[in-house]
């Protein structure tokens, strides 16, 4: 392992050069996706966790918020819709998934939440790795296998809600989505699933209202003159080719 300065030094490069990217001088508790890592970033990233010994971690004040991140990135980038665990994204890292116990990994979770000014989910199975999964956005694998379905999906929902059929809730839209679960590939019929598409259904309602789109316009061309920085609300990368 480097030295213990030299970690350090890792760490704070790391976070200060993220963080001025986006103008920030401190995480200002946007969801993880938003951050947009690119590959080279993501790559720098684990090789920075590789750096460290798992047994000694704790002295490291900037460990929990880059596991974390790098977690949220792993999920977006490597999931590929089979059991869902810490196990692949600890064994990546070069870590035995026995080396902490439950009770410690969920406190490191905590501290990098609580990093980055994010809360903890408060419902829903796998809390803790649900919330990580949740902030990375929706897995790339999702998009390449099931772009077409997920289009259908989305139209029919954002119909629904525009028409006054949903109440604009995360929690009604899930359930709409739920019931068409049959447009997804069988191993995303899950609730971080839903949970993300419902975002997307939130925030094109909420881009619509705020650019005042109507029938007609040229969506993009619209929000790109009035909202700056709207593709970067979608827990998604809106650049991607299967968004």
């Amino acid at each position: 392992m480097p030295p213990a300065s030299e970690i350090e030094r890792l760490i704070l490069e790391f976070q200060r050069a993220l963080l001025q990217r986006h103008d920030l001088s401190s995480p200002d508790g946007r969801a993880l996706y938003e951050y947009r890592l690119t590959a080279e970033e993501f790559h720098k990233l684990k090789e920075v966790l590789r750096s460290f010994q798992p047994d000694q971690v704790l002295q490291f004040t900037g460990f929990s918020a880059l596991f974390v991140l790098y977690a949220s990135e792993w999920w977006r980038r490597r999931y590929d819709g089979s059991g869902f665990s810490w196990e692949p994204i600890l064994r990546s890292l070069g870590v035995d998934p026995e080396i902490w116990t439950p009770t410690q990994r969920s406190q490191y979770v905590k501290e990098g939440l609580a990093a980055w000014r994010l809360p903890l989910r408060k419902h829903g199975g796998l809390r803790f790795l649900g919330t990580v999964a949740v902030q990375g956005g929706l897995p790339l694998r999702l998009l390449s296998e099931a772009r077409g379905g997920i289009g259908r999906l989305l139209s029919r929902v954002l119909q629904l809600a525009e028409g006054g059929e949903v109440t604009r809730t995360e929690i009604e839209i899930k359930r709409w989505i739920e019931s068409l679960r049959k447009w997804l590939p069988e191993s995303y019929r899950q609730d971080i699933i839903y949970e993300l598409l419902a975002q997307m259904i939130l925030v094109a309602l909420k881009l619509k209202q705020e650019a005042e789109l109507s029938l007609g316009d040229d969506a993009i061309a619209v929000l790109d003159k009035k909202i700056a920085g709207w593709k970067d609300r979608f827990p998604v990368t809106m650049e991607n080719d299967h968004a």
